[in-house]
C-alpha cells in the first residue's frame, strides 16, 4: 500500500525571491515503511525535488523540514507527495499557497536614485522644489 496522502506543507506563506525558507510535512506509510518526500513548488503537479534524507529514507510518521527558494516573483502552489521504499506512492497533498512579491525596497532606491540625480542635473528643480 502507498503512504498516506502528506500533511499540507507548513512554513511561510509570502517573502522574497532568492532567499531560502523551510517547509515541513509528514506522511504516515500504513506498512510502516520508509518513505521519502517529492515536493512541487511550482504547482504543476510534478515533482521538483525529492528529499531522501540523503539516501537514507525518513521513518514513518516523522515531519521533516526542507528548504526552497524561488527565483522569481509569483504565487504557487506548494504541494508534497509520499513514496515507500519500494516505489508505491501517496496522491498529493493539499497545497500551500506562496507568494513571492517585488522586492519594494531595491525598486525604491533606484527611484530615489533617479529622483537624486534628476535632481542634481536640473538645478531649477531644487529651486522649484525649495531644495
Amino acid at each position: 500500500n502507498p503512504p498516506n496522502k502528506p500533511t499540507k506543507p507548513s512554513g511561510p506563506t509570502n517573502g522574497k525571491p532568492g532567499t531560502s525558507y523551510p517547509y515541513q510535512t509528514d506522511a504516515i506509510d500504513p506498512e510502516g515503511h520508509l518513505v521519502r518526500y517529492g515536493w512541487d513548488w511550482i504547482g504543476d503537479g510534478l515533482v521538483d525535488q525529492w528529499d531522501d534524507n540523503s539516501g537514507a529514507y525518513y521513518t514513518s510518521g516523522v515531519t521533516i523540514t526542507t528548504t526552497h527558494s524561488w527565483a522569481a516573483q509569483g504565487t504557487y502552489q506548494v504541494r508534497v507527495m509520499a513514496e515507500d521504499i519500494h516505489g508505491a506512492g501517496s496522491v498529493w497533498s493539499d497545497p500551500l499557497t506562496v507568494t513571492m512579491p517585488r522586492n519594494k525596497a531595491v525598486q525604491n532606491t533606484l527611484f530615489l536614485r533617479l529622483l537624486e540625480n534628476l535632481v542634481n542635473n536640473m538645478p531649477f528643480l531644487k529651486y522649484i522644489l525649495g531644495l
